[in-house]
Order: structure tokens, then sequence, then C-alpha cells
């Protein structure tokens, strides 16, 4: 809702920041390229462990 919310109120984010979105956010990659989003598992497949270390280092950064 809340990425709704800002999609259509049209405010600008410099490119030069970087975003950093939980699950609510997937897409925001389109909008702003300098943005990260935890990866989603796919039906039926697990995660690897890569891909659950990116979420648990994106995780700590956003708890900053």
């Amino acid at each position: 809702m809340i990425f709704t919310l800002w999609i259509h109120s049209q405010i600008a984010i410099d490119k030069e920041i970087e975003c950093l979105g939980d699950k609510g956010y997937q897409g925001i990659q389109k909008i702003h390229i300098n943005s990260k989003t935890p990866i989603k598992k796919k039906r039926k497949k697990k995660l690897n462990k890569q891909e659950k270390k990116f979420n648990r280092k994106l995780a700590k950064e956003r708890i900053k």
C-alpha cells in the first residue's frame, strides 16, 4: 500500500540515493535504479545460500 502511494505521489528521488525496501517494494528497481529489495523465493524453489546471505545483509542495513 505504501509503495502504491509513493508511485502515485510522483515524488522524485535523486538517482544517487540508495533506497532499501522490504518485500512490499518489489518492482521499485523499474522506477529507481539504485534500490535494493530482498530476493523472493520462486514457487516450489528455495533460495540458495548466496540469496539468503544477500537478504540477511540487506535486512541488517535496513534496520540501521
